[in-house]
């Protein structure tokens, strides 16, 4: 009795650890931003997520006159001499709809990154929400796969930190998530 019980036992366990390798072999995929349809609205769901949940991580200044809150990451680099790049989260909650703007205090913004034996760079081609949100969303996938990036100014080139780069990926995720992009 007890040996067949230890043998269904272990084709049992067989049978999970099998289930575990093809499910990290052949599972779900993270969703890559979709770049053809780009849309500013959120959800209610989403807006009470980041409102009670994410938003303690960010400081919140209110502009009354039209109705937006805007968000910056509070782990951002806030020296104003070094050069920098963060993300401003612009909520307009009578819309329900949120844009993203990348800040930094040179024009030109311009990043280079290299991954394994790819690279490439990233520009801001406008000052518009579809060229924000384009930068944004190209910036995001190179950092969640972990690419080497660097801020380019007048042919100089800037490594980002550690801080810097989860501050980065951290906000722009938040917005993703707030505009329904990702899950």
């Amino acid at each position: 009795m007890k040996s067949e019980l230890g043998r269904i036992f272990l084709y049992f366990l067989g049978a999970v650890f099998i289930f575990i390798v093809l499910f990290a072999l052949f599972g779900p995929q993270g969703k890559k931003i979709n770049l053809k349809e780009i849309e500013f609205t959120t959800t209610n769901s989403s807006e009470l997520y980041f409102k009670n949940i994410r938003s303690y991580f960010y400081d919140k200044e209110e502009i009354n006159d039209a109705n937006f809150l805007l968000y910056r990451i509070k782990s951002r680099e806030k020296d104003s001499i070094k050069i920098n790049l963060q993300f401003l989260l612009v909520h307009n909650w009578l819309l329900n709809e949120c844009y993203l703007i990348a800040e930094t205090q040179h024009p030109g913004l311009q990043v280079e990154w290299e991954y394994d034996d790819e690279f490439g760079t990233i520009k801001l081609n406008g000052e518009n929400n579809r060229a924000h949100f384009i930068f944004g969303a190209e910036l995001f996938e190179q950092l969640d796969r972990d690419a080497d990036i660097r801020l380019v100014n007048a042919g100089s080139k800037k490594e980002f930190s550690q801080e810097e780069r989860s501050s980065l990926k951290t906000s722009l995720k938040d917005y993703f998530k707030l505009v329904g992009k990702l899950r």
